[in-house]
């Protein structure tokens, strides 16, 4: 049912200072900036984004989100929160860049999770037709760049 963690939403309070240190000093790609947000994957990552930073007035985890392996998934996931009375609140697709319909549920001790399917892939074709897989491109990146997400630590 659930396949991987998929991405993380953080609140910063200086949108450009977080992103000096996550792609100028860390290497994270930046994927495109919308107002107040700026969404950034790692140099082997095929989603258009895992990490997204939030301008905000408190720093913090906005949530993280774990992929699943289908949209039926969201259904069951949404009828076995309900049977444990967590609240439940659908997203739509779209309310994030490149995603598919999501579901919101807190932890018991109050940590933001979403669950989707949908995630929009970046090409991997070139404008030539030649395949360009994304690790194959490190080198272009500074620092020493970050792989891909692959956990979150909660407290």
């Amino acid at each position: 049912m659930i396949l991987r963690l998929g991405h993380a939403a953080l609140r910063v309070l200086d949108l450009e200072a977080a992103r000096t240190f996550y792609v100028d000093v860390l290497g994270f790609v930046e994927a495109y900036r919308e107002k107040g947000r700026l969404y950034l994957r790692g140099v082997e990552e095929f989603d258009i984004w895992t990490l997204s930073l939030i301008q905000a007035s408190t720093p913090g985890l906005e949530h993280f989100a774990l992929r699943v392996d289908s949209e039926e998934d969201l259904d069951r996931l949404k009828a076995l929160h309900k049977e444990l009375n967590v609240p439940v609140r659908r997203v739509p697709a779209g309310a994030e860049p490149g995603q598919g319909e999501a579901l919101r549920v807190r932890t018991p001790d109050g940590h933001p999770v979403e669950f989707y399917h949908q995630m929009e892939q970046i090409p991997v074709r070139d404008e030539k037709g030649r395949v360009r897989l994304p690790m194959r491109m490190s080198h272009l990146y500074k620092g020493i760049p970050p792989l891909r997400i692959d956990h979150v630590n909660l407290r």
